[in-house]
């Protein structure tokens, strides 16, 4: 079988499973890992994994950076030309861009995927990603929205194709556990694009009227400190778990009665593609109150597989809370038609099986020199 090789400059963040789930689904293609250093509380990688400097210390960083710059590193190069790669897959823009100078002294198509700072986040695009739109065979957008926004941003039209990134749903299926009535979680990073001081104020209104809910967040991040502070202040019933596998998160996901994912539009720009914790909690059976914004309204369908709130409207943030709470028959509702919507069209298997046939046309369609 040909190799498809995985480029991330850090290899890999704890909270980027996702592209550890994409990769491991693929059967028709051996597999392998290039990246500039291998950073701490990272995935375990079981494929063939080739880094330029192993950890996350200053001297590994300056390696990195200088990489960047200079693009030497003749037995980096050649111990990633022995893997015979047929084609270089890139996640994020600017790891696209560190990328398309292997893929150029290989030979081989590069394959960028698109997921949401990468394109939201307001910057000068045409500067920093000219050549990256040159070079790249084919752009990868996780949600309609990220394709618009790109589109937006100058990227090329004829590059940019909407490609979801699935779910295993043997992995995140429902689960025949009784689930705590009271219980609402939270699992992403603690940072602003997130919303969870929205949540915050929305549980202050829900525990109100049901004094018994309780909130659960999962995820770490800078803003942790100050939630902290502010669910004190409004004595909020909630537990800070901070980063968990995604065994623990699964089991929330099991016990939990809805999962709250209350995402905004960043002060910089920044936003989502689509959340895959979203699409997990879905798959899980786990109704999703979240809000209109990124392509979040592509999965979570209002009254049907969760409710929406407009961004920052933590007084609907909490009535949809209490309506799932209140309503059995709208949460069970919400329950079978998400479970329903994520095996029909965002399962690992039949996107994986789109993936392959993307890399089975990029690569077909390479003229090598």
């Amino acid at each position: 079988m040909k190799t498809v090789v995985i480029y991330r400059s850090d290899l890999l963040p704890i909270s980027e499973t996702f592209v550890q789930e994409q990769a491991s689904a693929v059967k028709g293609y051996n597999i392998g890992y290039v990246g500039l250093r291998r950073i701490k509380s990272s995935l375990l990688l079981s494929e063939p994994t080739i880094v330029l400097t192993r950890g996350d210390g200053k001297l590994s960083s300056l390696l990195a950076k200088l990489y960047r710059c200079t693009r030497s590193a003749p037995s980096f190069h050649e111990k990633i030309a022995k893997m015979k790669p047929a084609l270089l897959h890139a996640h994020f823009a600017p790891d696209g861009n560190v990328a398309r100078h292997l893929a150029t002294r290989l030979d081989i198509p590069l394959v960028v995927t698109l997921h949401g700072y990468d394109v939201n986040v307001r910057a000068d695009f045409r500067r920093l990603y000219t050549d990256l739109w040159r070079d790249a065979s084919l752009f990868l957008c996780v949600s309609k929205f990220i394709r618009d926004r790109a589109i937006q941003e100058g990227f090329p039209k004829d590059k940019l194709r909407v490609h979801y990134i699935g779910v295993n749903c043997s992995k995140f299926g429902v689960l025949p556990i009784k689930r705590d009535e009271r219980l609402i979680l939270f699992v992403g990073r603690l940072t602003e694009k997130k919303g969870c001081t929205y949540l915050l104020h929305a549980m202050e209104r829900v525990q109100r009227v049901r004094p018994d809910a309780h909130l659960v967040i999962v995820g770490e991040g800078y803003l942790r400190t100050s939630l902290e502070k502010q669910a004190k202040r409004a004595q909020i019933s909630v537990k800070f778990l901070g980063s968990q596998s995604s065994t623990i998160v699964r089991e929330y996901l099991a016990q939990a009665f809805c999962l709250c994912a209350p995402s905004v539009t960043a002060t910089n720009g920044d936003s989502e593609g689509i959340p895959i914790i979203i699409l997990e909690a879905l798959a899980c059976g786990l109704p999703v109150v979240s809000s209109y914004h990124a392509g979040i309204p592509e999965v979570v369908q209002s009254g049907r597989t969760g409710m929406l709130a407009p961004e920052r409207d933590y007084n609907s943030l909490a009535e949809h809370i209490l309506s799932l709470m209140n309503d059995r028959a709208l949460w069970s509702s919400c329950s079978r038609s998400g479970a329903e919507l994520v095996r029909a069209e965002f399962s690992i298997d039949s996107q994986t099986k789109l993936l392959e046939g993307i890399y089975d046309e990029v690569d077909r369609k390479w003229v090598r020199r």
